[in-house]
């Protein structure tokens, strides 16, 4: 019966969608904008190094100095805008650790902070409104 249920969830192709009141008041949840998804050509070992470092320089350093570090080396000129991308969307915090780490171990990825940041300000309803 189960095995069932599973058929026909997959054959719908069903998305799943959150019903969580605070997702739906901060406007979180309704962005089609993935950061994460820039790192999809990588090979999965590739990204697997980057994901560790990207652990390991957190861990060295403190969220605190880390995510400093981030708004220092991406957004030099606007560490408002860096709050707001960094606030709105985890994924892009993410995209921005594993960003570093590449940088860190001289890995190309072919993936700039510029590309993360027009991904995740690519859809206006991912910004909760307290920050538009």
């Amino acid at each position: 019966m189960i095995e069932k249920f599973l058929d026909a969830y997959y054959e719908d192709d069903f998305t799943p969608k959150s019903s969580d009141i605070f997702d739906a008041l901060m406007g979180m949840g309704s962005s089609n904008a993935d950061p994460m998804a820039l790192f999809n050509h990588l090979p999965t070992d590739v990204f697997d190094k980057l994901d560790n470092k990207a652990d390991e320089l957190i861990k060295k350093m403190g969220m605190d100095r880390f995510l400093t570090a981030l708004v220092k080396q991406y957004f030099a000129n606007d560490k408002g805008a860096a709050m707001a991308v960094i606030l709105k969307n985890f994924e892009a915090l993410q995209a921005l650790s594993l960003l570093k780490a590449a940088e860190e171990l001289n890995i190309e990825i072919k993936v700039t902070a510029a590309d993360i940041i027009k991904c995740v300000n690519s859809s206006a309803n991912s910004i909760p409104s307290f920050l538009k």
